[in-house]
């Protein structure tokens, strides 16, 4: 009973009349097609440390679309692609099967939270896996290390100071706009 799901493997929200239910999960319609198409095996809606998204490779190695998609075409790494009716990609599989010695399990690259007292508060953030360990060693005969860099801390610094940057001037304006917000409607 329900109004919406997500789907176990594309992570899309579903409607009650546009999912399937199985001993496999909640899925959409689109990926269920896929699964009965033989496009993707029906187990992916319940193993996820069995396999990557899009998203996964993203957030766990900084992998993004453009460089992901060469890869795909140059065979470095295979997917497995959901089709939508028009036979457009709705989602995009990376088996550990399908990719053995390339990819690492998924527990050798979970995020971690850390704590960080900023201004006397304690804040909260994931931190991804590589700021913990040395990726070298720590995915040592995974091929997928052949493909990438690793950023030097210098570099990472720079990049978190800018992102900190950036957040606090959206901070800021967003403070502003409410104090400009609260004068207008004292005013009337």
């Amino acid at each position: 009973e329900g109004d919406h799901y997500t789907c176990g493997i594309c992570h899309n929200r579903t409607q009650y009349v546009g999912n399937w239910f199985d001993e496999w999960g909640i899925k959409c319609l689109t990926c269920q097609k896929a699964v009965n198409r033989g496009e993707i095996p029906a187990w992916v809606a319940k193993q996820e440390d069995d396999w990557y998204s899009e998203h996964d490779l993203d957030s766990d190695f900084n992998l993004k679309g453009a460089e992901l998609a060469r890869w795909v075409k140059e065979g470095i790494i295979k997917s497995r692609d959901v089709l939508d009716e028009n036979g457009k990609v709705h989602a995009r599989l990376f088996l550990l099967e399908d990719n053995k010695d390339f990819l690492p399990p998924k527990k050798l690259v979970k995020s971690q939270m850390t704590a960080e007292v900023r201004d006397g508060k304690t804040w909260h953030s994931l931190r991804p896996w590589y700021q913990f360990v040395d990726p070298f060693e720590h995915l040592k005969g995974y091929k997928i290390l052949e493909h990438m860099r690793v950023v030097p801390p210098e570099e990472m610094k720079a990049r978190e100071e800018e992102k900190r940057r950036k957040w606090e001037e959206k901070r800021k304006k967003r403070e502003e706009n409410k104090t400009k917000k609260r004068k207008v409607k004292s005013k009337k």
